[in-house]
């Protein structure tokens, strides 16, 4: 059977300027890495500071992060999971990644504030679609030339089980039911070269982003960095370590991420905050003793809603079930 010439063409051409815009998008995604990477280079586009690039660097395949709050950890991740897909369609290779976060308001911002914001700096290609996972979820999704693609969507046992592909779990230790959605999530990963990356604060001892964070051994001895005078000498001290299970962990609290040069006035924000446990948790990242709450922090954030007060979501939810978040 013979094709149309016209209808042939259109398609090789089409095939041309996907492999121009794949190549371009990995000619300006290896150079922009180098300059975001490079500590030595002037004006980079995208500055990391020290503690950003070891996360970034770091290409094992199991690896969690624990990091003081607000300090670009989805930033961070989702500018590794651009590289990775740009370099990979480029090359002709298709891979799959898979954000899961708190709720549809936090995927959504991981995906707009960071995966496309990364896609767009790198003038790389893409389509991006917002469909139904189901009746009830939204899932955002970002696709390549060549096939490779990102899909954002909120975290829980269903959209955990249903992919085969690599997964960022954002602020895990604030999903509800983290321990069923690792159950069900883990096997995703199972083929070979699949990658996990798991980054959160704190959010006590209940949830599996402390076993996972706690597990795999003892942490080796590291060089001391600039903890405030008379705190704990455990603050402050930049942490990686790769544990007996294979996970590589990073800890990096505010008075380190300050002294890598993040700019935030420590004292400021520790007299404006007003509350020692919230400090000690979300920019120390000391794991809260539960035995002082009233409550268990696994049964508080399976009763939290990760969009209540935020009166959009709240105005979708009531027109579609006509009950109200909570």
């Amino acid at each position: 059977m013979t094709c149309n010439p016209k209808p042939c063409g259109a398609r090789e051409g089409a095939k041309r300027k996907s492999e121009a815009i794949a190549f371009f998008g990995f000619f300006f995604a290896s150079s922009r890495l180098r300059v975001i990477l490079d500590p030595e280079m002037t004006n980079p586009a995208l500055t990391l500071y020290p503690y950003q690039r070891r996360w970034v660097q770091d290409d094992a395949r199991f690896k969690i992060a624990m990091i003081s709050r607000q300090s670009g950890k989805t930033l961070t991740s989702t500018l590794e999971i651009a590289l990775d897909i740009v370099r990979a369609d480029a090359a002709g290779r298709r891979v799959r990644w898979v954000v899961l976060s708190r709720g549809e308001r936090q995927a959504r911002e991981a995906m707009n504030e960071g995966v496309k914001l990364h896609l767009k700096a790198m003038q790389a290609g893409f389509r991006e679609y917002e469909v139904d996972f189901d009746t009830r979820i939204r899932a955002l999704e970002v696709e390549l030339p060549n096939g490779s693609k990102v899909t954002a969507l909120p975290a829980n046992p269903d959209t955990a089980r249903g992919f085969s592909a690599n997964v960022l779990l954002d602020e895990f230790a604030f999903h509800q039911d983290s321990r069923a959605i690792w159950k069900a999530l883990f096997p995703v990963i199972s083929k070979p070269g699949l990658k996990l990356r798991v980054i959160s604060t704190p959010n006590g001892k209940g949830n599996k982003f402390y076993d996972l964070m706690t597990g795999g051994g003892e942490q080796p001895p590291a060089p001391a960095g600039q903890p405030p005078k008379g705190a704990d000498p455990a603050l402050g001290r930049p942490r990686v370590w790769v544990g007996n299970d294979g996970w590589s962990r990073h800890v990096s609290d505010i008075y380190q991420c300050v002294a890598d040069g993040l700019p935030r006035d420590i004292d400021e924000l520790r007299r404006g905050a007003g509350d020692e446990d919230l400090w000690a948790q979300e920019f120390e990242l000391k794991w809260l003793d539960e035995a002082h709450a009233w409550l268990p922090f696994e049964l508080i954030t399976a009763c939290e809603h990760p969009d209540a007060g935020d009166r959009r979501e709240e105005g979708r939810e009531l027109r579609r079930t006509g009950r109200a978040l909570g």
